[in-house]
């Protein structure tokens, strides 16, 4: 039996692409692991340099490295600066 799925591939916080796929229940999960595999982002050891880096000095991630992230990792950075931000209004 074919089916047809979407699958939702997230790239940012607020974006993905979706494709359209056919195929048995096994071919469709196939694919969705293949997609969400390419989703890996910055190696163990560049991550935590910068997200240390982040935390200890403030400095903000490299352009460049924000593009490699994760959508975890981009979305960890994100709940550290919401984190941040009411630390700082409560300090007020």
């Amino acid at each position: 039996m074919t089916y047809k799925a979407k699958i939702r591939i997230p790239k940012e916080q607020y974006a993905f692409i979706e494709v359209e796929v056919k195929g048995s229940v096994n071919e469709i999960k196939a694919l969705y692991a293949e997609f969400m595999k390419e989703d890996i982002g910055l190696e163990p050891k560049e991550w935590n340099a910068n997200l240390d880096n982040y935390l200890v000095n403030g400095q903000v991630i490299s352009s460049d490295a924000h593009e490699r992230m994760s959508v975890q990792q981009i979305k960890m950075i994100h709940e550290l600066d919401k984190s941040n931000s009411r630390i700082n209004n409560n300090n007020k």
